[in-house]
C-alpha cells in the first residue's frame, strides 16, 4: 500500500514538474531577426514598428541614399548595419532632427 502511494506521489510530482516548465517554456518568446530592406519592411523606421522588445534589425547593404528620421519606439531593440557602417549610410530626411531618435533602451549600432 505504501509502495503505491509512494509511486503514486512521484507520478503526480513529475507531471506537475512537466507541467510548470511547459508554462515557462510557452511563456518565453523569442527575440526575431528582421532585414532591411525586405518584404513589408523597406525602411527603417517600417521595421521598427514591425519588431517586437529584444528583436534585432539588420539593415543590408543595400539601403543605401535612404533619408529617413528613426523614432526608436521599441525597448531593447538593436539596429545594426549588415557588413559594417562603411557598407550602410544613413541620412537625415529632417537635417534638423536626430537621424536615430531613441525613446527606449535600444542599442543602434
Amino acid at each position: 500500500m505504501k509502495s503505491k502511494r509512494n509511486r503514486s506521489w512521484k507520478i503526480s510530482m513529475f507531471a506537475f514538474l512537466f507541467a510548470v516548465l511547459a508554462v515557462i517554456s510557452i511563456g518565453c518568446a523569442s527575440a526575431d531577426t528582421i532585414y532591411v530592406p525586405k518584404e513589408g519592411n523597406q525602411t527603417i523606421q517600417q521595421a521598427v514598428n514591425n519588431a517586437s522588445e529584444g528583436d534585432a534589425i539588420i539593415v543590408r547593404d543595400a539601403y543605401t541614399g535612404i533619408k529617413e528620421n528613426i523614432d526608436v519606439t521599441v525597448a531593447y531593440l538593436t539596429i545594426q548595419s549588415e557588413n559594417g557602417s562603411a557598407n550602410c549610410i544613413v541620412n537625415a530626411l529632417n537635417s534638423n532632427d536626430h537621424v536615430f531618435m531613441s525613446l527606449m533602451c535600444s542599442k543602434i549600432t
